[in-house]
C-alpha cells in the first residue's frame, strides 16, 4: 500500500478554511460596495455619473470586480493589488467614489501586500493607492463637493500598510532568530563531537 504523497490532513483543512474565509470576505465586500454605490445619497458624485441607481447592472459588475481580488489575495497578492487598483480607477472614471465601498477591498489587499511582498512592491502599492485617493479629492474639489473623507481614508490606509509592513518585519526577524538558533545548535553539536574525538584519540595515544 503506497503512502500518502500530499500534504497532511490538518494542513489541507487549514488551507480550505482560509480559502473559504477569503471567499466569504469577498462576498461581504461585494455586498458592501454595491450597497454603498447603489444607495449613494442625493448630491454625491455617484448621482451625476454612470453609477446611478438606474444602472444597477454596472454597479453590480464593478462590485464583483472589486471583490475578486479579496478572494485571491493570498495566492497572487501582486495581481490582486493590480486588479483592485484598476477597479478603483474605474470607479472614479464612472463617477463613483473610492471611499464609498471600494476602499474596503483596497485596504485588505494592500495590507496583505505590505505583509508578504518585497518592500519596493509594497511601497509602490501604497503610492498608487494614495494617488487614487488624492485624485478623488481633487475631482471632488473641482465639483464643488470638497475633498470629502479622502484625507481620513488616506490616513487609515497608511496606518494599515504600516501594520502590515511591521508584521512582515516581525516575521522576518523571527525567521532569522530560528535560523540562528539552528545554526548555533549545529555548531554546539560539532564542538561536542570534536571534543569526544579528541578525548578518544588522546586516550588511544596514552594506551600506546
Amino acid at each position: 500500500m503506497s503512502g500518502a504523497t500530499g500534504p497532511p490532513l490538518g494542513a489541507r483543512l487549514r488551507r480550505r478554511f482560509w480559502v473559504g474565509l477569503d471567499y466569504a470576505t469577498a462576498a461581504v465586500c461585494a455586498a458592501v460596495i454595491f450597497a454603498a454605490l447603489f444607495r449613494a445619497p442625493v448630491g454625491s458624485r455617484v448621482q451625476v455619473g454612470l453609477l446611478t441607481g438606474r444602472n444597477g447592472v454596472l454597479t453590480a459588475v464593478l462590485a464583483i470586480g472589486l471583490a475578486v481580488p479579496v478572494a485571491i489575495r493570498r495566492r497572487v497578492p501582486v495581481r490582486a493589488l493590480i486588479i483592485v487598483l484598476a477597479g478603483c480607477l474605474a470607479t472614479l472614471v464612472l463617477g463613483g467614489e473610492i471611499t464609498r465601498g471600494p476602499f474596503l477591498p483596497m485596504t485588505l489587499v494592500l495590507f496583505l501586500v505590505a505583509s508578504t511582498c518585497r518592500r519596493q512592491i509594497a511601497l509602490a502599492g501604497l503610492a498608487a493607492s494614495l494617488g487614487l485617493l488624492i485624485a478623488q479629492g481633487v475631482v471632488l474639489s473641482f465639483d464643488g463637493v470638497g475633498s470629502g473623507n479622502a484625507t481620513a481614508s488616506a490616513l487609515v490606509l497608511t496606518i494599515c500598510w504600516m501594520v502590515g509592513y511591521l508584521v512582515q518585519q516581525r516575521r522576518t526577524h523571527m525567521a532569522h532568530v530560528r535560523d540562528r538558533a539552528a545554526s548555533d545548535a549545529v555548531t554546539r553539536e560539532r564542538l561536542r563531537i570534536a571534543r569526544e574525538l579528541h578525548d578518544v584519540v588522546a586516550h588511544s595515544m596514552t594506551v600506546v
